[in-house]
């Protein structure tokens, strides 16, 4: 499943690059203008926003708290090797709670502990509807949905991934991808 959300990631979050640039020239080149010298910087926020995404979490019967961290943990490993400042979280359990735009600690801290009461069917819809008319996530910005399941059925414009506890099936046909988490066992 791990390889799976890599190349999901792969295919729709492109990585916050430095930009080469010759805008403005160092101190250094005060004595000598004439020779160019470029460096590397980071770009604007506009671009910065157009390589996040939202993380919707809707919780189930089946999706333990042990699962739920592994999953964050490597949603997390990845966001950092894309170097992506804040993704939007929002979680969608018995109501919903959205915490905004947050970093990659604040996603492991808040998804720490029990946060939610599960319910016997995830409620997606709410989630993607406040994503829908938020103006911090770029309308070309993927969502990943991690949730047990049953889930309600979802309408959305935009990329978007299914993240489920092994063994699961949507209970609806769906073009999104659909990722089968496990967990992993404990080696001693």
């Amino acid at each position: 499943w791990d390889v799976q959300l890599a190349r999901w990631f792969d295919e729709n979050i492109p990585p916050i690059e430095r930009i080469r640039t010759y805008a403005q020239p160092s101190r250094r080149q005060a004595a000598t203008p004439e020779i160019a010298r470029p460096r590397y910087v980071w770009p604007d926020e506009e671009t910065a926003q157009r390589g996040t995404l939202a993380i919707v979490v809707a919780p189930a019967a089946n999706l333990t708290t042990k699962l739920l961290a592994e999953i964050m943990g490597a949603i997390s490993g990845y966001i950092l090797s894309r170097n992506i400042p804040r993704v939007r979280l929002l979680i969608s359990a018995g109501e919903l709670k959205d915490f905004g735009m947050v970093t990659t600690e604040e996603l492991t801290q808040r998804m720490s502990g029990p946060l939610f009461a599960p319910r016997t069917v995830a409620s997606i819809q709410p989630a993607l509807d406040t994503i829908e008319q938020s103006r911090d996530v770029a309308e070309d910005s993927p969502v990943l949905i991690v949730t047990g399941l049953p889930c309600d059925r979802i309408k959305t414009a935009r990329t978007h991934a299914f993240l489920i506890p092994e063994g699961g099936r949507l209970p609806y046909k769906s073009e999104a991808p659909l990722i089968e988490v496990s967990e992993s066992g404990e080696t001693e």
